[in-house]
C-alpha cells in the first residue's frame, strides 16, 4: 500500500474518530504554556519527560518525544517514558495550529494511529502502549502482568508486547511477539523476542537459559548469561562473566 494510500485510510479513521472523542482534544495553546512553565521552573524539580521536552523540536507537542538516540538513552527514562492510551488520544500534534508546517511532513503514522485531514495531528484509535521506531509512531497491543512472571511448566506465547511490573522468574520459555519491559529482574529462563527488549534492573541467568532478541537490549546490567540481538545491546553499568553478541554494537555506559 503507498503512502498516500495509508493516508487516506487513517483520514477516515480520523473522521469517524473526531465525531466520537471530541471531548478529547487538547488545547495545544495550553500545552505550550505549559511547556513554557516546566522550562522556567527549577531544575532539580524537572521529570525526565520534561528534561525530553527541553530536548524536543518545539515546533510539535509529542505525548510521548521520538527516540534520537537509543545508544544515549537510559534505561530509567524509558520507563518514565511508558505510555498507554486509548481511542481518541492525542498523541502528537503542531503547536501552532495556525502554522504552514504538517505534522506529517516529518512523522509517519504507524499501526493504529490517525491523522487528522490537514496532517497536523495523530489521534490513537487503539488501546495499547505508544511506540516510536526512527519516525514512525505506532499503538502496539501489550499484555500487562501485575508482579513476577513465573514458571508453569509450559511454554508462554504472547502476541503482543509484554510487561511484567515485578520479575521473569527462573525456568520459563517464552515467546513474544512484540516488545518485552521488565521492570525489575530477569532469572534462568529461555526467552525469545521479535521487537526489543527492555529491563528496568539487570539479567541475571546464573548460567542457564538463554535470550535471543531481533531488536535492541536494554538494561542495568548483565551477568551470567548468554544474550543475543540483532541489532544493539546497551547496559548502564557492566556486563560480568556473560557471553553477549550483536552486529552492530555493545555499549556499556557505566
Amino acid at each position: 500500500m503507498s503512502k498516500s494510500d495509508e493516508l487516506l485510510n487513517n483520514i477516515n479513521e480520523f473522521d469517524e474518530l473526531s465525531n466520537q472523542f471530541d471531548e478529547l482534544e487538547k488545547d495545544i495553546g495550553s500545552l505550550s504554556a505549559q511547556t513554557e512553565k516546566t522550562m522556567s521552573s527549577d531544575g532539580s524539580q524537572a521529570s525526565a519527560e520534561a528534561e525530553d521536552e527541553l530536548d524536543a523540536d518545539k515546533r510539535f507537542y509529542h505525548l510521548t518525544p521520538p527516540t534520537k538516540d537509543f545508544a544515549a538513552l537510559d534505561i530509567l527514562k524509558i520507563f518514565n517514558r511508558l505510555n498507554e492510551v486509548v481511542p481518541g488520544q492525542l498523541i502528537a500534534s503542531v503547536y501552532n495550529l495556525s502554522s504552514p508546517i504538517s505534522l506529517i511532513d516529518e512523522y509517519s503514522p504507524g499501526n493504529n494511529v490517525a491523522v487528522s485531514p490537514d496532517g497536523k495531528q495523530f489521534y490513537s484509535t487503539g488501546v495499547g502502549l505508544l511506540c516510536w521506531f526512527d519516525n514512525i509512531v505506532s499503538i502496539e497491543r501489550i499484555k500487562k502482568i501485575e508482579g513476577n512472571l513465573t514458571s508453569d511448566n509450559a511454554l508462554q506465547e504472547y502476541n503482543t508486547a509484554l510487561l511484567v511490573t515485578g520479575s521473569i522468574g527462573d525456568g520459563l520459555k517464552i515467546k513474544i511477539t512484540g516488545d518485552l519491559y521488565v521492570e525489575e529482574n530477569i532469572g534462568k529462563s529461555e526467552i525469545t523476542v521479535n521487537g526489543n527488549i527492555y529491563v528496568k534492573n539487570g539479567i541475571r541467568q546464573q548460567g542457564v537459559g538463554k535470550i535471543k532478541c531481533s531488536g535492541n537490549i536494554f538494561a542495568k546490567f548483565i551477568e551470567n548469561s548468554t544474550i543475543s540481538a540483532e541489532d544493539n545491546i546497551i547496559v548502564m553499568d557492566g556486563i560480568m562473566h556473560s557471553k553477549v553478541s550483536a552486529p552492530n554494537k555493545v555499549i556499556v555506559n557505566g
